[in-house]
């Protein structure tokens, strides 16, 4: 009699992939790849074939250009430059499933019966879609898509009690390269997710990152670690090899001993490693984690907790339970292997009991607990750093909310004991990362002009992760204008402080707590992205600290009726204004409007449609997320002269390149979510040339010629499009100081009165903060040549 077929559940991860099988009488049995049941997800295009997990790792040791280590990052981005050529997102996704399938076929002797694939909670239709397709590709006719969180909580009902009905977990998923949190709840016939979030720049190798600097700290040879961190020979890049292999076993055997020895290859030093710079080292990345995990159950307004659930080789680490354990009160629920407990989940999963609950089923296919109702995509970025030729400092492609996409954090109050842990956990990272340090203050001279001398402005930006080229600039541009004023007045120098927020809101928050207690603080330079103003506003605000912030522009930031918030650059709606002035003033005579869903696309696209009714026709698209098929129909059927999308870069992108191949030549416009050079690289530069992004920010050419001079002695770079925000915001707390303003009350009324000469021109606020119309400015850059070529600025009205 002929054995059943077994089921294959495939977890597809950033780093890593795991493959298990399942035959009907129960037996289950982990795929081995190169006898390991870890299968890195790292691909390497040749010209005639891709190569998969440990093949593409040595390969790419000859042929770099061509390697691509974490494909599923990149699902977003439609194609991926690797060498000559660039390679369809979904074909790098395919040869991993497609190796997976072989090894699965060798093993069990035929095909699987049913083949179910996970993947992120938050993943919309547009990314399973990526899925499928790479699924399709790889021989899977139809696979079952479910939601990692979903399979976890599964699992984790037969390794440890399983939840009542109502009962909720926190599946924490710390991976090689990402974090991933989700919420979720026992339901009668299964468990419904009741919000999800994730950090994309944080994971395990994240902590290897943080052990190879403190290394080279502590063992500074600047010839060696040139060659171990930009291998340029054979030689070398076994060494940087070796090196990494070796931080990433030392970590792993700290969790079981208390110390190790790492060899420094090429240097020739053993170097001890114990638990405890170690667990000093990773506090700031596992304080990050902790803190989305307090926003992610404030998000579900669901209470407490009754369970813990830890995933992902990263959650083995030490600190992550303790830290959890000290924020939630609950001992965390571990396993002895927690890389397969999402893999073993989803095979444990039937259609009947474990159906998604009403709402989350996307129509027409069979997700069991795929689709989270109208969660966004977690790790689709915001609106990205814009950088016509602007210094990159590693900031491409960052969260500028702090939250990869989600939306922005709920207000609803969080449970006492996670409220109180997130801020101790940010206050373990400012110990860490930044140490201590406090000025001495006089109080008795608070109050009048000399107490200018004596007092401190604070920057309060991203230091550290994806988001950093955003800060460099702004804290470059706020330290030239702190030198210019020492210098000027050397008796009365003016003291600056940088506080890396790591692009967290909650981090940022916790820090604004820091300066509000100090009253030498009178004014701060930040925080930069929405997510973050959002949560220190608050703070910020209660205290009466004045904060002016030089990039975030929600809408919502200066509704919120606070007192000292102060914006730099023109918000949302004067965006949208000035789209809408742009395409009456070059013509337009029918427009199709597009959202990629998120809120503020939405509102936007709102007010251009507002500011154009009666000028000229208008047509509404879908919704890019929800049909981006529809939207390439809707532009062919209405045949529009001008598309204009207000969205994200990531799917901006893609858009263009989609509209161009099915014929459609209309311009394309976009707001200040395309205005990176992402954009262009997901549309292809043959077909983003001529596209129109607009930006609040400066052109460096245009910036006056004695600030560039300026700035490019002071910091051997061109300044950054974002600079002179940055170095305005700081000149008018400076100008405060030497007005006497010496306490928070004093420049607020300063700061809400001032009129003076800014970078481009005069500056004044309103009462909410927001900039005078007078002296906003909205950029429009035009794609030429595969770069952003400036076409000038007009002013919102």
């Amino acid at each position: 009699m002929r054995q059943a077929r077994p089921r294959l559940a495939v977890d597809f991860g950033t780093s890593t992939t795991i493959a298990m099988l399942r035959w009907p009488d129960g037996r289950v049995r982990p795929l081995l790849f190169d006898g390991s049941p870890i299968l890195p997800s790292a691909v390497l295009a040749d010209p005639d074939d891709v190569l998969v997990g440990a093949d593409a790792q040595y390969a790419a040791r000859s042929r770099p250009e061509r390697f691509e280590p974490n494909p599923k990052l990149h699902v977003d981005e439609g194609r991926v430059l690797l060498g000559p050529r660039e390679v369809p997102v979904v074909e790098l996704i395919a040869a991993v499933l497609r190796r997976v399938l072989t090894e699965a076929v060798r093993t069990a002797g035929e095909p699987p019966a049913e083949v179910l694939l996970t993947h992120p909670a938050a993943w919309g239709p547009a990314r399973r879609a990526v899925l499928r397709a790479a699924a399709t590709r790889a021989g899977i006719g139809s696979p079952v898509l479910v939601a990692e969180p979903v399979a976890a909580a599964r699992a984790f009902a037969v390794h440890a009690a399983a939840l009542p009905p109502g009962g909720i977990a926190v599946v924490y998923d710390l991976g090689a390269g990402t974090f991933d949190v989700s919420v979720v709840r026992r339901e009668w016939d299964g468990y419904g997710v009741l919000a999800t979030d994730g950090l994309p720049d944080t994971g395990g190798l994240d902590v290897d990152a943080a052990i190879v600097a403190h290394l080279r700290a502590a063992h500074p040879d600047p010839g060696s670690w040139a060659r171990l961190t930009t291998p340029s020979t054979a030689d070398d890049r076994r060494a940087h090899r070796q090196l990494w292999d070796d931080v990433k076993r030392a970590k792993e055997m700290l969790s079981r001993v208390a110390s190790t020895q790492i060899v420094l290859p090429l240097i020739g030093v053993e170097v001890p490693l114990g638990r405890e710079e170690l667990d000093a080292l990773a506090a700031p990345l596992i304080a990050r984690t902790v803190a989305t995990v307090g926003a992610t159950l404030r998000a579900a307004g669901a209470g407490a907790p009754d369970a813990v659930y830890l995933v992902g080789g990263g959650s083995r680490f030490p600190l992550v339970a303790t830290a959890l354990h000290r924020a939630l009160g609950l001992a965390p629920t571990t396993v002895e292997q927690p890389e397969l407990v999402v893999a073993e989940g989803a095979l444990l999963l039937t259609p009947a009991a474990d159906a998604p609950p009403p709402g989350t089923h996307e129509p027409g296919a069979p997700d069991h607990g795929a689709g989270v109702g109208g969660a966004p995509e977690h790790g689709a970025r915001d609106r990205g750093a814009p950088d016509h030729g602007a210094p990159d400092h590693g900031a491409r492609g960052g969260r500028p909310d702090g939250g990869s996409g989600s939306p922005r954090r709920s207000r609803r109050a969080l449970v006492g004991t996670v409220t109180g842990a997130i801020v101790l956990v940010a206050a373990l990272v400012v110990a860490v990362a930044n140490g201590t340090g406090r000025f001495d203050d006089d109080p008795s001279t608070r109050t009048t002009p000399a107490a200018a001398c004596n007092r401190v402005i604070a920057v309060l930006g991203a230091e550290t992760g994806q988001s950093a080229g955003v800060t460099a600039q702004i804290r470059d541009a706020a330290r030239l204008a702190a030198d210019q004023r020492t210098r000027a007045r050397p008796a009365c120098p003016v003291r600056l402080e940088v506080l890396d927020t790591q692009g967290d809101p909650l981090t940022a928050a916790a820090l604004a707590r820091t300066l509000t207690d100090r009253a030498e603080v009178v004014g701060v330079v930040g925080p930069l992205f929405d997510g973050e103003v959002a949560e220190a506003g608050r703070v910020l605000d209660e205290a009466g600290l004045p904060f002016l912030t030089p990039m975030a522009t929600s809408d919502a930031l200066s509704r919120q009726g606070w007192r000292t918030f102060h914006r730099m650059v023109p918000g949302e709606r004067a965006e949208a204004r000035a789209i809408a002035a742009h395409l009456r003033d070059t013509g337009a005579r029918s427009v199709l409007l597009v959202s990629d869903g998120r809120p503020a696309s939405t509102s936007e696209i709102t007010t251009i449609r507002t500011e154009l009714r009666g000028s000229l026709t208008v047509i509404d698209a879908p919704i890019l997320e929800q049909d981006p098929a529809a939207v390439v129909t809707a532009a062919r059927n209405a045949t529009p002269d001008t598309v204009v999308f207000a969205g994200g870069y990531p799917v901006g992108g893609p858009l263009l390149r989609a509209l161009r191949e099915a014929g459609v030549t209309a311009r394309f416009v976009g707001n200040a979510g395309s205005d990176n050079s992402g954009f262009i690289t997901g549309a292809g530069a043959p077909y983003a040339q001529g596209a129109v992004v607009t930006c609040p920010c400066f052109p460096q050419e245009s910036a006056p010629p004695d600030f560039r001079r300026s700035y490019r002695s002071a910091f051997a770079v061109e300044p950054g499009v974002l600079s002179p925000a940055g170095y305005d915001a700081t000149r008018i707390l400076i100008a405060g100081l030497d007005a006497g303003a010496g306490d928070r009350t004093a420049m607020r009324t300063f700061v809400d009165d001032y009129r003076g000469e800014g970078t481009f021109g005069r500056l004044r606020f309103q009462d909410d903060g927001e900039l005078h119309p007078d002296a906003a400015r909205i950029w429009f850059y035009q794609v030429d040549g595969g770069v952003f070529r400036s076409l000038g600025s007009r002013k919102p009205t």
